[in-house]
C-alpha cells in the first residue's frame, strides 16, 4: 500500500508539473499577442507575420513555461527561510528592491543614454514595451525567492546548525548539522541554476526580438549585435555578484562547522585530525571539484553564452 501511495503521489506531482508547464507555456504567447486579431494593414499584423516572429514567440513560450515550473519549487523553498524572514523583513525588502532595480536597470539606463532600439517605432507590435515589461515581471516573480534565498540562506544555515548542535547530545548533533548544511548547500545550487536558466532565456528572447525588429524596419546601426552581448554580460555579472556573496558566506559557515567537529587545539590534534578534516571537507564540498566549478560557471555565464549563441547562429533577419 505504501508503495502504491508513493507511486500515486509521484504521478500526481508529475501531472501537476505538466499542467503548470502547459499553462505557463501559454502565458508568453498570450502576453505577446494581447489585442489579437489586429487589423490587416496595421504594423502589429506586419510584425506578427514575419518568419522571425515565430522564433520569438516560441522562445517566450519556453521562457514562461520554465519560469512557471521553477517558480513552484523556488517559492516552496522559502519555508526553510520563513523563520528568519519574519524577523528580518527590512533586509528582505531591501533585497527585493535591489533585485527589481537590477532587473529593470538595462531599460532605465538605456533610456538615459538614448539607445534608439528602446524607442517605440511606428512598425512595432502594439504595446510592445508594456508586453516586454510583463515578460520580465514573470521571470522576476519566479526567481525572487532565489534572490532572497541566496543572500540570507547562509545566515539561516548558521543559526539552524548552531541550534541543532545545542539541542542534541553527544555526536548525534554532528550528523544532523552536516545533513542540514548539505541541504542548504543544495538549495544554494538550485537558486543558481534556476536563475541562470531564466535570465539566460531572457537574453535569448532579446536576441530573437532584435531579429523581428530588424525584419520590420529597424536598422543594424540602431540595434547592433553588441547590445545583446552586453545584455548577456550584464546578467552574468549580476548572477556572479549574488552567487559569490551567498556562496562565500555559506562556505564560511561550513568551515566553522568543520572546525567545531574537528578543532585544531594543538600540534598533536593537527597531526591526528588532518585526514578527518580532509574527509569532512569533501563531504561538505568545501573544496569544490573541477566538475562543480564548471557547472557553476556555465550557470553564471548562461546569459552571456545565450547572447553569443543568438549572434553566432544568426537568429536575425538576413
Amino acid at each position: 500500500m505504501n508503495s502504491l501511495a508513493r507511486r500515486h503521489a509521484v504521478l500526481s506531482r508529475s501531472a501537476l508539473f505538466l499542467m503548470l508547464g502547459t499553462l505557463g507555456g501559454c502565458l508568453g504567447p498570450v502576453i505577446i499577442l494581447w489585442g489579437y486579431p489586429f487589423p490587416q494593414d496595421s504594423p502589429s499584423q506586419t510584425f506578427i507575420t514575419q518568419p522571425e516572429f515565430l522564433t520569438f514567440l516560441f522562445l517566450t513560450s519556453v521562457y514562461t513555461s520554465i519560469s512557471t515550473l521553477l517558480a513552484f519549487p523556488l517559492w516552496r523553498s522559502l519555508r526553510f527561510l520563513k523563520g528568519y524572514m519574519k524577523g528580518h523583513q527590512v533586509e528582505v525588502m531591501v533585497i527585493l528592491t535591489a533585485m527589481l532595480f537590477l532587473f529593470f536597470a538595462p531599460t532605465l539606463l538605456g533610456r538615459l543614454i538614448a539607445f534608439p532600439f528602446l524607442d517605440p517605432q511606428p512598425f512595432d507590435l502594439e504595446h510592445l514595451r508594456v508586453k516586454i515589461i510583463a515578460l520580465i515581471l514573470v521571470g522576476t516573480i519566479a526567481i525572487a525567492p532565489a534572490a532572497i534565498g541566496t543572500l540570507i540562506l547562509p545566515n539561516v544555515a548558521r543559526r539552524d546548525i548552531q541550534a541543532s548542535r545545542l539541542l542534541l547530545p553527544d555526536r548525534a548533533d554532528d550528523l544532523v548539522a552536516i545533513q542540514k548544511y548539505l541541504r542548504y548547500r543544495q538549495l544554494m545550487q538550485q537558486y543558481l541554476y534556476s536563475s541562470g536558466a531564466i535570465v539566460g532565456l531572457i537574453t535569448l528572447i532579446a536576441g530573437a526580438l532584435r531579429n523581428v525588429r530588424l525584419a520590420v524596419g529597424l536598422t543594424e546601426t540602431q540595434f547592433p549585435q553588441s547590445v545583446i552581448i552586453t545584455f548577456g554580460l550584464y546578467w552574468s555579472a549580476i548572477l556572479a555578484l549574488f552567487y559569490t556573496i551567498g556562496q562565500l558566506a555559506l562556505l564560511e559557515c561550513g568551515q566553522h562547522l568543520r572546525d567545531d567537529i574537528y578543532p585544531l587545539n594543538s600540534l598533536t590534534s593537527l597531526m591526528n585530525k588532518t585526514e578527518q578534516r580532509r574527509g569532512l571537507n569533501e563531504i561538505l564540498h568545501l573544496n569544490a571539484s573541477v566538475e562543480q566549478n564548471i557547472r557553476n560557471a556555465i550557470a553564471i555565464l548562461a546569459p552571456l553564452l545565450t547572447g553569443l549563441i543568438a549572434n553566432l547562429l544568426s537568429i536575425e533577419s538576413p
